[in-house]
């Protein structure tokens, strides 16, 4: 009976140490995983800085126009980049998917104008959205002073 008693303890003691055991195991995994969410949120994320962008070319309606964006790329992500005509309106020129390598430089990318606009004052807006993380993504966003588009 002593026996019996001493291996019921000894059940229990063990019982004990898998439970205890088993909590901080998930105590664990919760913090990590906590602290992992908590950097993707929070890190202060730089893939692309933009010095400034030009456009090269005379824009004319209906036709390809040439712009430079210079740049310091800090970060080996695709970006799809979006580019838009603006005035009291935004006319989105179809989206790109680019990736510049890793380096202090300048890009020069033609775009054509669409027939359908309008003789007016624009602006270039060109935006590269990059997926950083799982959880997150960051715009980095450029526009041209206004120029005269006919």
């Amino acid at each position: 009976m002593v026996e019996a008693g001493i291996h019921l303890t000894q059940l229990k003691n063990n019982m004990i140490k898998v439970i205890f055991g088993f909590i901080l195991f998930c105590s664990l995994s919760l913090l990590f995983f906590g602290g992992l969410l908590t950097f993707w949120l929070q890190y202060p994320y730089e893939p692309l800085v933009i010095e400034k962008i030009e456009i090269v070319s005379t824009p004319k309606i209906g036709e390809e126009f040439v712009y430079k964006i210079y740049y310091t790329k800090k970060m080996n992500l695709p970006a799809k980049v979006i580019r838009q005509l603006v005035d009291d309106n935004v006319t989105t020129i179809p989206s790109i998917d680019s990736n510049v390598p890793v380096t202090t430089g300048d890009y020069s990318i033609g775009s054509f104008i669409m027939p359908k606009m309008i003789s007016d004052r624009y602006k270039f807006r060109w935006t590269a959205i990059y997926q950083v993380n799982p959880l997150r993504t960051i715009s980095v966003m450029a526009e041209t002073k206004c120029f005269k588009l006919d």
